[in-house]
């Protein structure tokens, strides 16, 4: 194996396989955008995905080779073509990687990352967004899953280097999985552009938010295991006074949103559902809600909870994965998933929820990009 160290001023060249990159747009997706765009002086990065077709090009100043793949399940996976990949494999021969980094370990990505690492010789250093075992309301998918997890994903994490998780809970899941070396690399942020005068009046205009009531939003992919229907049982639970109290927004798009709108239609709720918006959008929006609700059934540790947290919102979200390591007593609510009575009383309760402050000092001590980004590259140049 290369030792993993920096030479003078030669960056390390990182080839990263995961499953979805740009121009599709996922929490996985600016993870890795964000975390290396961050250490550009220090890393050279080279992204291998899967598409459509096969390609080489450059994506937002990243080097990307695209393996022909077939989506399934909903889109939210993929399947390689083997003579795709054995062409791909070739090419990247001649890019010279000092390592493999792979992400979440049931992606077929990650398996053809640890067979590359193997095949060049040199550390595979696999990251891990997940926390269990993955959860899916269809039992055949929770089956295959858990057989790749103890086939497949455990040859991935127990011939990695180092195995980095990004919260405490699911280092525990990974040395279940043969893990010899964790550290924990926490989903990072940055701190948000306050909004404009102009930017908020467009879209207090556009979106008809109103200052005297509480909004509540929800932000990420619309699939059945983000629970976000769950949130609109709780608030059907309320009398017809206390839930015109409320206004709620869902942003984002997902192959479980059209049962969510007849969901919303069927317990007689208002609800907007804004659709996919850009980051920017995002961050901006999120600075003119009051409260933020994760109603997930499985996390690693959830971006959006950070940003919503940075973004000045009160947050009630579920305690799976790591979220308790960014939310507790002090900075906000916690629930069982599924618990839609204690979601229903958190939420009467949100009008005398105070924890914003507090929440963002938490966030800049532990989970800012620039502090995040260098305990990587610190794992990174290790021995």
């Amino acid at each position: 194996m290369k030792k993993v160290l920096k030479k003078g001023n030669n960056p390390l060249k990182i080839g990263i396989f995961v499953d979805f990159f740009f121009p599709e747009k996922t929490g996985l997706t600016y993870y890795i955008y964000n975390l290396y765009e961050s250490l550009r002086n220090d890393i050279k990065p080279v992204v291998v995905t899967f598409g459509t077709e096969e390609k080489v090009s450059i994506v937002k100043g990243f080097k990307v080779y695209t393996i022909r793949a077939k989506q399934i399940l909903g889109n939210t996976y993929h399947i390689p073509c083997p003579i795709s990949w054995v062409r791909v494999s070739k090419k990247l021969i001649s890019e010279n990687f000092d390592i493999v980094n792979t992400h979440t370990r049931f992606f077929m990505s990650s398996y053809l990352g640890y067979r590359f690492s193997r095949k060049i010789k040199v550390p595979l250093v696999h990251t891990e967004h997940g926390s269990g075992y993955v959860p899916h309301n269809n039992l055949i998918v929770r089956l295959i899953a858990f057989l790749f997890d103890q086939t497949l994903g455990r040859l991935i994490i127990s011939n990695s280097k180092v195995v980095c998780t990004v919260s405490k809970k699911g280092t525990s899941f990974v040395k279940k999985l043969g893990a010899k070396r964790t550290e924990v690399i926490y989903n990072g942020i940055n701190v948000p552009k306050k909004i404009s005068i102009s930017n908020k009046k467009e879209l207090v205009s556009k979106f008809k938010i109103d200052s005297g009531k509480l909004n509540v939003v929800f932000v990420g992919r619309i699939v059945k295991e983000k629970g976000v229907q769950d949130l609109f049982e709780a608030i059907s639970l309320m009398s017809d006074m206390d839930k015109k109290k409320f206004d709620i927004y869902v942003i984002g798009d997902g192959n479980y949103l059209p049962k969510l709108r007849l969901i919303a239609k069927e317990l007689n709720l208002q609800v907007n559902f804004l659709g996919f918006r850009d980051q920017d959008f995002i961050m901006s929006f999120l600075q003119l809600m009051d409260v933020f609700v994760n109603p997930s059934y499985a996390e690693g540790l959830p971006t959006s909870v950070l940003e919503a947290g940075i973004c000045g919102c009160e947050v009630i979200a579920t305690d799976v994965g790591g979220t308790s390591e960014i939310i507790n007593n002090e900075t906000g609510y916690l629930f069982e998933s599924k618990d839609i009575l204690k979601l229903c009383y958190l939420l009467l309760k949100a009008d005398r929820m105070n924890f914003s402050s507090d929440l963002i000092n938490r966030l800049k001590i532990k989970f800012l990009l620039n502090k995040i980004s260098k305990t990587y590259l610190e794992v990174l140049n290790s021995k």
